[in-house]
C-alpha cells in the first residue's frame, strides 16, 4: 500500500515537472520570436550596414537553434510522461 502511494505521489511529480517544462518552453519560444521577429525587421532597413546585417543573422540563426533545442525539449518530455494508467 505504501509503494503504491509512494508511486501516486512520484507520478504526480513527474506530471507536474512535465507540465513546468511545457509551459516554460512556450514561453521562452515566444521570446526567441520576437527576437528572431525583430532581427529580421532591422535586417530589412536600408541603412544596416554589413557588419549590422552579419550580426542580425548571427541572432537569428542563434534564436532559431534555440527553438529548434526547444521543441525537442518539449517532445522529449511528452514522449517521456509517464501514463496515468500504467499502475492499473
Amino acid at each position: 500500500m505504501n509503494r503504491s502511494h509512494d508511486f501516486e505521489q512520484l507520478q504526480t511529480q513527474v506530471e507536474a515537472l512535465c507540465a513546468a517544462v511545457r509551459t516554460t518552453t512556450h514561453h521562452i519560444n515566444q521570446h526567441l520570436t520576437v527576437i528572431m521577429g525583430e532581427a529580421q525587421l532591422l535586417q530589412d532597413e536600408p541603412d544596416a550596414s554589413g557588419d549590422m546585417q552579419e550580426s542580425l543573422e548571427r541572432i537569428i540563426t542563434a534564436a532559431e537553434q534555440a527553438c529548434k533545442k526547444l521543441a525537442l525539449m518539449r517532445q522529449t518530455v511528452l514522449d517521456t510522461q509517464p501514463s496515468t494508467n500504467s499502475q492499473e
